[in-house]
């Protein structure tokens, strides 16, 4: 117990104090944080970049299925006595009133823009729906494109059905 006794005993030092050479941060440090970030950064912007660009063509693709199925859904419930329909033209879509593009009401249309790093490609470029039934007057795939490879089906039957494909 003695040695206990004297290791409680001992003369206590106190922890040296901090002195200018301990404040702060020296440079190569600051140095190796800064390019630790650079490198971080640079990596994530490519990764950021594409995610962007994907949602981009999901977006358009989602919008474009709602837009198709809104017509149709007008045209079922006979909405104004009409049928409804959508014209996809360079740089925007377009949804519009009456039995064809030359022939719609202008006043009630809705056009969308198409961003311009996509592009919205088809066979057809007007698909109008009946009244009451809904079939659409052509059936054809779209096919949204973004930069890179990603790219969305859409598929119009003439039975009215709109899928994502």
């Amino acid at each position: 117990m003695n040695l206990h006794r004297a290791y409680l005993d001992r003369p206590r030092t106190k922890s040296p104090e901090p002195g200018p050479q301990s404040l702060g941060f020296t440079l190569v440090e600051l140095l190796l944080v800064i390019a630790g970030g650079a490198i971080i950064a640079g990596l994530m912007i490519p990764v950021a970049v594409s995610f962007y660009n994907n949602q981009q063509v999901d977006d358009m693709a989602n919008s474009l299925k709602v837009t198709l199925r809104r017509a149709r859904t007008f045209a079922v419930a006979q909405r104004n006595d009409s049928r409804y329909g959508v014209r996809i033209e360079p740089g925007s879509f377009v949804l519009f009133q009456g039995a064809s593009y030359a022939a719609r009401n202008t006043s009630t249309q809705e056009i969308f823009t198409i961003p311009s790093n996509l592009n919205v490609t088809s066979s057809r470029n007007e698909f109008v729906f009946s009244k009451l039934y809904g079939t659409s007057t052509a059936s054809s795939n779209i096919v949204i494109t973004g930069l890179g490879s990603r790219s969305v089906t859409l598929s119009v039957a003439t039975s009215g059905k709109v899928e994502l494909e």
